[in-house]
């Protein structure tokens, strides 16, 4: 259902655009329509306005909607690799690999506005959903060690003293359910929840609004510069704590970033000299800031068992017997003490520099096309727990960074799209398709079939604002 709602708005604008012509008394609605577009389309004409630096003119409002679609279960490790999304994890001396996969959507509904020929409004409004998916794959540690570590942390299981011990379950076990029990049940034990694996159905859910203006400052025939601020406002929905990704607990992934932001952006235009201007060169940059929020602390963690943890800081130190030695680091690392973490988390999500470079050679008028490369860079996330008396937990935000799902990061995508114009129909419209692909990264998310469709309207009458 919620796909049939773009369609409908799309489709109720352009019989808006195509009707809404004032009839006079001596025209039909057609022939002032034609009239009003002609007119309209000979002053924008003359304008000459060309590249990413045009703007609707004076008056003008125009609507653009876009549809993607992306698949991900891959992601670039930190050293540029690419590996699944989330890393097999070394638990306990054993391999925990969630099978981490997903698919996802958005609706980006985009309203511009000309204050002057050279001044522009923007909103934008996205809807999202995200299906996220498992396929766990769990292997014990073998062998005498794993034997006597599985029957070790049986000892410590909660709520399992009416079951005698050798009947509670253990990792060695084979069957595989059993086996990804014990290590759930030592998850309690050490402190820390099992992961809520439960995907609910996706739904579509609006993400952050934008509100900007942008100046086209200077125009020549071969140059054109733009600049422009965006303020990002934290409608979106962020996860639930205790079912977040982003400490491992569950597959919830944020929808908004729950920051206000401010984004600066700046834009060159470029083309040759007549007779070569049918492609351009665009070089776009920008930076963006994100304010520190409040968001609630996951509130599942418990206490850890001292004894367990005795025992494992002893396997893992050189003073074990060689057949009992771990060599694992995950103790200190995964399962830190925050039964102490309290009330809400200081969340400042990592600034972002974004460029673009885009050629835009266009084989006839009204049918462009486009290609480019745009690198990101993310700076590291900050994120700050506490417990009851206000004390910063730092072991909370090295739980944070142990997963890397909010570290320091950067990608390089190139990226191509086609439009089609449809005013030599006199309809005053485009339609685009493209795709993005990632090249290169690090810390980050692969979205691959990684593709886009865009209509965008533009209304032919003069929407006059009395204090513009």
């Amino acid at each position: 259902m919620a796909r049939r709602i773009p369609a409908r708005m799309i489709l109720a604008a352009l019989v808006f655009t195509l009707l809404a012509a004032p009839r006079g008394a001596d025209a039909t609605w057609w022939e002032a329509y034609k009239n009003q577009f002609d007119k309209k389309a000979a002053e924008v004409q003359a304008m000459d306005k060309w590249g990413n630096t045009t703007f609707p003119p004076r008056g003008i409002l125009a609507f653009k909607y876009t549809y993607n679609w992306v698949r991900c279960n891959k992601r670039f490790n930190d050293k540029g690799d690419k590996v699944d999304a989330v890393e097999p994890l070394d638990i306990l001396g054993s391999e925990l690999d969630f099978g981490l996969s997903g698919t996802g959507s958005g609706h980006k509904f985009q309203f511009f506005y000309g204050i002057t020929n050279d001044i522009a409004m923007v909103m934008e409004v996205p809807f999202q959903e995200i299906t996220p998916s498992f396929d766990i794959k769990f292997t014990p540690l073998s062998g005498l060690t794993g034997t006597l570590l599985g029957n070790a942390l049986r000892r410590f299981y909660k709520d399992m003293d009416h079951i005698p011990q050798f009947r509670r379950p253990a990792m060695y076990d084979s069957d595989p359910d059993v086996a990804l029990e014990a290590l759930w049940l030592s998850f309690e034990a050490l402190g820390r929840p099992r992961p809520n694996l439960n995907v609910k159905g996706a739904k579509q859910e609006i993400g952050d609004i934008a509100l900007a203006i942008a100046w086209n400052y200077w125009r020549t025939e071969c140059f054109s510069f733009a600049t422009g601020i965006k303020v990002g406002l934290p409608t979106g929905r962020i996860a639930d704590a205790d079912n977040s990704l982003i400490y491992a607990l569950g597959p919830e992934i944020d929808i908004g970033l729950g920051s206000y932001s401010l984004e600066v952006g700046h834009i060159l235009d470029i083309r040759p000299p007549k007779p070569y201007q049918w492609f351009v060169l665009s070089v776009e940059t920008y930076a963006a800031y994100f304010f520190e929020h409040h968001r609630p602390a996951p509130s599942t963690f418990s206490e850890p068992n001292e004894e367990l943890v005795g025992l494992l800081d002893f396997l893992t130190s050189e003073s074990a017997p060689s057949f009992l030695y771990l060599d694992a680091e995950d103790i200190t690392k995964y399962f830190p003490d925050l039964s102490d973490l309290d009330g809400d988390l200081a969340y400042r999500p990592g600034g972002q520099l974004r460029w673009v470079v885009q050629l835009a050679p266009t084989f006839a008028w009204w049918f462009p096309v486009s290609c480019g490369i745009q690198g990101m860079y993310f700076e590291s996330s900050d994120v700050k727990g506490y417990d009851s008396s206000g004390k910063e937990l730092p072991e909370f935000q090295a739980l944070v960074d142990a997963f890397e799902m909010v570290g320091k990061a950067h990608r390089y995508e190139f990226w191509a799209k086609a439009t089609i114009g449809l005013f030599p129909l006199r309809i005053p419209a485009t339609l685009a398709m493209g795709f993005n692909y990632y090249v290169a990264g690090e810390n980050v998310l692969i979205l691959e079939d990684n593709y886009d469709i865009n209509v965008q309207i533009f209304c032919p009458w003069e929407l006059a604002i009395p204090w513009l």
